[in-house]
């Protein structure tokens, strides 16, 4: 048996067997205690840390999506089921190209952004036209990093897109009046 149970606050783990001969009469204890304090200040750091990450991407305008060694999704925030309608279980545990429907070549170059991050640490861009849950389209900004160890290792990537539409719009509203002006 374990004692004391297990808890946030506990600093030290025990085990205690009992022991018998062979008619079941009681013979002695076996007692083994580990302190566990650290390892429990530890774990409870990782997990405020994790919450506060998970607040502020969740919270952010931003798409966020972050990516294991091995290019598939780790996490997506909330944004990516409202802004563009997919389900994050359609995205986390898969590739970029496994979690749509068509390899579009923009969705292909993206895949190749993230891997690139992954392996050679060497940051990326890409602007996507994607649909939204109404049937329009916008555009979106993306940048791929990757994510380091303190020791500078590489553990991961993460992809921010930001929707530009309106700037993209405002853009080709600009460049087309300076070609009537111009002719």
């Amino acid at each position: 048996t374990r004692w004391p149970p297990p808890t946030a606050a506990s600093s030290s783990w025990c085990c205690r067997s009992r022991r018998g001969d062979a008619a079941g009469e009681l013979t002695g204890y076996i007692v083994a205690i580990r302190e566990i304090t650290d390892q429990r200040r530890t774990e409870q750091q990782l997990r405020e840390l994790d919450t506060d990450f998970r607040t502020l991407a969740d919270n952010s305008p931003d798409n966020i999506i972050r990516y294991g060694l091995d290019g598939r999704a780790t996490y997506c925030n909330q944004q990516i089921e409202e802004r563009l309608g997919v389900q994050r279980s359609k995205i986390v545990g898969r590739r970029p190209t496994d979690s749509v429907a068509g390899h579009t070549e923009q969705m292909i170059e993206y895949e190749r952004q993230v891997v690139r991050a992954l392996t050679t640490g060497e940051p990326g861009r890409i602007d996507m036209t994607v649909g939204t849950p109404s049937g329009d389209e916008q555009i979106h900004s993306i940048l791929i990093r990757a994510e380091r160890a303190d020791d500078g290792e590489i553990r991961g990537a993460i992809a921010i897109g930001r929707d530009v539409t309106d700037l993209a719009r405002a853009r080709q509203a600009l460049a087309d009046k300076e070609r009537e002006f111009r002719s």
